[in-house]
């Protein structure tokens, strides 16, 4: 009689591997992609999932309960200075941001090497299926640009990146070196995933990245939504005298989460619909 453990074992060769790779502190919301491919059961059906991540004890904490099998989750030792872990006297404190950056800068082709080393070495050892990498942003975390790197040295079928903010644009001591390890990036990554229209196409305008190589599924949506009944419903809505239409927004108060985009959005729709003036909310929460 063949055992769960060896039924499983049987499975997981006929599986294709996927692996999703994180370098989160925190199961933030961008996180929540993690948890719904790792709990879908005609997913995890299709393919062997695994998940790999910077060690962090809270994120280990965290999808303790929010991932049914943790037991194909790997965390990585890989090394990161950032500057929200330190107490706030320190991190609030100009002079000590500034002695935090330039060791940042000093150390960082060292940490660069031990880094990719480690990840090499985890990486190697899962298979060489397909790989799916949950950036922050652009450039985001300088793990996942490395994930990106070896696994196209490894020779991974398919290399996925999901980017989850606007890009940010290249800084100008580093412009011409940021272009270069574009460069590579994308000839690396075979699909940018991005959750909306605007964030993709600032990979293209921030970055120069084609857009043949960007893809747009809509995070955290209702996929009745999408349903023609849905849209058209949506797109013959009116709206009575009197009613307040509110548009809202949660997360970090920077750049990269795109709150510009929505107050553009905004004013735009008012110099379209003078109906609209005095009756249009916006609520941005941190």
């Amino acid at each position: 009689m063949v055992g769960k453990k060896q039924k499983r074992f049987l499975k997981d060769r006929e599986l294709s591997t996927l692996i999703i790779y994180t370098d989160c502190d925190s199961f933030s919301g961008c996180e929540n992609i993690v948890s719904v491919l790792m709990n879908d059961v005609d997913f995890t059906n299709q393919f062997k999932t695994i998940l790999l991540y910077r060690s962090s004890k809270l994120y280990s904490d965290q999808i303790s309960n929010r991932i049914n099998d943790i037991s194909r989750t790997y965390p990585v030792p890989i090394l990161a200075l950032h500057r929200s872990k330190l107490p706030s006297a320190i991190r609030d404190n100009l002079l000590a941001r500034g002695i935090l950056k330039a060791l940042s800068i000093l150390f960082h082709p060292l940490i660069f090497i031990f880094n990719f080393f480690l990840l090499s070495l985890r990486l190697s050892r899962l298979g060489r299926g397909y790989i799916l990498i949950n950036n922050g942003g652009y450039p985001g975390a300088g793990g996942c640009l490395q994930v990106a790197i070896i696994a196209k040295l490894l020779g991974f079928k398919k290399v996925f990146m999901i980017v989850n903010n606007v890009a940010g644009k290249r800084k100008t001591f580093t412009k011409k070196l940021s272009k270069i390890y574009d460069q590579i990036i994308f000839s690396c990554v075979d699909k940018f995933i991005s959750g909306s229209e605007p964030t993709g196409l600032m990979l293209k305008q921030n970055r120069n990245f084609n857009l043949k190589k960007i893809l747009c599924i809509p995070n955290g949506i209702e996929r009745v939504r999408f349903d023609e009944e849905s849209r058209v419903r949506r797109r013959n809505k009116r709206y009575s005298y009197n009613e307040i239409i509110t548009f809202s927004i949660i997360g970090v108060h920077e750049e990269r989460k795109g709150h510009i985009i929505l107050l553009n959005a905004v004013s735009e729709l008012l110099m379209r619909r003078k109906d609209f003036l005095g009756r249009v909310k916006v609520l941005i929460l941190n």
